[in-house]
């Protein structure tokens, strides 16, 4: 087995970085928290100080406190205080590339899935339904918070049959077309990242934010890639390509109480224009260039990722799913196109 000393917690941009010796067991516990605020993977660590130091806190209830790079955005760190407890983003962990290993290969079955918790939270289940079945056994899954930590780890309140069914509730919701001339909100958590996006209208084959199955709606895709990993702390980022021309700074925009009618619509600016100090005004977003064509945002408020260009695709801006504020549940698929297979390493 590869040696847990080897890997090291980092965030994409290096600011963070720790000795995976930190570990407090060599077989790591992993919850998956599918909450509105969270849908990451947090895994027990010993807390250090010089990490929280170098970390920005967002106190997103009276109980808990989000922790994230303010240079990257990445989401590292989690406190809930009714246990007093710690939890570190296990996909903020990798193999140390400044250690060379005696066997090949890098670390693998360090952190084991215990739980999916909050699964109520995504209203259609979120991506639970697909990751049930983990390797040869089930995952307990619970509705809102699960158990302490020290109950049997094979306990659950929310039956796999009842997630199951969540995704396909109402199908016929997800079939009608949304309006053309419709402006759905993204927004983070805190409110400070507030956009309207215009629905896809396809009918023009003018734009490569094409999906097939349905042209009125978007196409999504989950990126596994190491630079989206470290940028978030989440394992499969779910990403939307919009048009970046249908992109609007909600807070210089008036519109009517159901986003159909916008008096004046500002364009938002996610480009190499995202640099200049006027751009966005009234947005909290910050931005992070991994290379020097590709740009990613957040909010410096809270931490929530926002969006990633990269100028081999100019026109296109890819707007993190978890943003959009859909009424049908965390897969927004009234406004999205979900197909099978799309992943990107």
């Amino acid at each position: 087995m590869v040696p847990i000393s080897s890997i090291q917690f980092t965030c994409l941009c290096g600011s963070i970085s720790e000795p995976g010796s930190l570990l407090s067991d060599q077989n790591t516990p992993v919850y998956a928290e599918m909450c509105s605020m969270c849908s990451v993977l947090t895994t027990h660590f010993i807390a250090v100080t010089k990490t929280l130091n170098s970390l920005q806190p967002y106190k997103n209830s009276d109980v808990a406190t989000r922790y994230f790079c303010p240079a990257c955005g990445c989401f590292c760190v989690f406190y809930t205080a009714p246990l007093d407890t710690w939890y570190f983003i296990s996909r903020a962990i990798e193999h140390n590339p400044a250690i060379k290993l005696d066997v090949p290969g890098e670390p693998n079955n360090i952190f084991m899935v215990m739980r999916y918790a909050h699964i109520l939270d995504t209203k259609d289940g979120g991506l639970a339904p697909f990751l049930l079945q983990l390797g040869d056994r089930a995952a307990p899954t619970w509705a809102g918070i699960p158990e302490p930590i020290s109950a049997p780890q094979n306990s659950y309140d929310l039956p796999h049959t009842n997630i199951l069914s969540m995704i396909s509730a109402s199908p016929e919701n997800y079939t009608q077309q949304p309006d053309k001339d419709s402006y759905p909100t993204a927004s983070c958590h805190c409110g400070g990242v507030a956009l309207l996006i215009q629905c896809a209208n396809h009918t023009a084959k003018d734009s490569s934010c094409h999906n097939y199955s349905d042209p009125a709606k978007y196409p999504t895709y989950l990126c596994a890639c190491r630079f989206c990993r470290l940028s978030t702390g989440i394992s499969l980022f779910p990403w939307t390509p919009v048009n970046a021309g249908n992109v609007f700074n909600m807070k210089k925009t008036s519109v009517s109480p159901d986003n159909t009618t916008p008096d004046s619509l500002i364009p938002a600016t996610f480009s190499f224009a995202a640099s200049s100090s006027n751009s966005n005004p009234e947005l909290s977003l910050k931005y992070y260039w991994s290379s020097p064509n590709t740009c990613r945002s957040f909010c410096a408020n809270c931490g929530a990722t926002t969006s990633y260009w990269c100028a081999q695709r100019p026109d296109e801006l890819d707007i993190a799913v978890g943003i959009l504020r859909s009424e049908d549940g965390s897969l927004a698929r009234k406004l999205l196109g979900w197909e099978w297979g799309r992943l990107l390493t």
